[in-house]
């Protein structure tokens, strides 16, 4: 075992544990995973269902069934393309963005009540070290792999 793994085994404890708050939080909004992760793709632009496709990485079918599900739920207009009627836009109802600012702001009061002990230079240095984890793992992950 390298001196590496409870590190990540403790990312993987904290993910697991925000994953958990989100999925409470989205609850009271009536927000799942899937629909928090679109509605975040859509706050500031109107993409089309292949924009969207690139942008998540999933494939057209399931957008389709999400984007059908935001839809019904009426946080999520289609609307025609006003220079091809072929092509679809989607954006953002106004029940849609209100419920998803509602999101972002009790996650991000999580956030605080979590670190509220925690002096601003502990916070600050969190944040600087967790950074340079993220880049030391970018840039030395790929030369790991296979060894």
């Amino acid at each position: 075992m390298s001196s590496i793994d409870p590190i990540f085994t403790t990312l993987k404890q904290l993910e697991q544990q925000r994953q958990r708050y989100e999925q409470q939080i989205g609850q009271q909004f009536g927000l799942n995973r899937a629909d928090v992760r679109l509605l975040s793709f859509l706050t500031d632009a109107q993409p089309t269902i292949t924009d969207l496709h690139h942008l998540t990485g999933l494939d057209i079918s399931t957008l389709s069934r999400q984007l059908t599900a935001l839809t019904h739920k009426k946080l999520l207009q289609k609307q025609s393309d006003q220079h091809d009627r072929r092509k679809r836009t989607f954006i953002l109802t106004e029940l849609g963005r209100t419920q998803f600012q509602h999101f972002r702001q009790a996650t991000a009061e999580l956030e605080q009540a979590i670190l509220a002990n925690w002096p601003a230079d502990e916070q600050q240095l969190l944040k600087v070290l967790l950074k340079r984890l993220v880049s030391s793992t970018q840039r030395l992950a790929p030369t790991m792999v296979g060894k």
